[in-house]
C-alpha cells in the first residue's frame, strides 16, 4: 500500500476557526490497494459517525463491525468512481462488496498513518 497524495489545508491564520474544523474533517487521502486501485478516503466527522451508527441499528452494538463500517463509510471513490455517502446497512454492504478486503486494508493503513487518534489508530478512541 502506498499513499499517493494528501490534501493540504490553508494556513490556520488565513481561515476562521469554523472553517478550520470543517477543513480538518474533510481531509482526504488517496491510497492504492494491492490490485492497483486508487481509493480516496477521508476522515469522518462526529456527525457522520453518529448518522451511520443510527443507520446501522443493532449492528452498531458490535464493536468490530462498527469499526469496519466506519472505515468503509469513509471511502469517497474507488478507481475514479465516486461513491455515495453511506447512510444505511444496505449501502454499507454494497460499498464493502466493491471495496473488498484489499481495499479495506489500504484504507485502514491510510487512516492509521494520516488520521491516527490513539496509539492503536482506532478512530473510536
Amino acid at each position: 500500500m502506498s499513499v499517493i497524495a494528501e490534501t493540504v489545508p490553508l494556513p490556520a491564520a488565513s481561515i476562521s476557526p469554523t472553517t478550520q474544523i470543517v477543513t480538518s474533517a474533510a481531509r482526504s487521502i488517496e491510497v492504492t490497494d494491492e490490485r492497483g486501485r486508487t481509493i480516496v478516503t477521508r476522515k469522518w466527522s462526529l456527525f457522520e459517525e453518529l448518522s451511520l451508527i443510527e443507520g446501522l441499528g443493532a449492528c452498531a452494538n458490535n464493536q468490530a463491525y462498527l469499526l469496519r463500517a466506519l472505515y468503509i463509510a469513509s471511502v469517497v471513490s474507488i478507481a475514479g468512481v465516486a461513491e455515495t455517502p453511506v447512510r444505511t446497512k444496505e449501502q454499507l454492504l454494497a460499498l464493502a462488496g466493491r471495496l473488498d478486503s484489499d481495499g479495506l486494508e489500504a484504507v485502514v493503513d491510510g487512516h492509521n498513518k494520516h488520521f491516527k487518534k490513539g496509539e492503536s489508530g482506532d478512530p473510536l478512541k
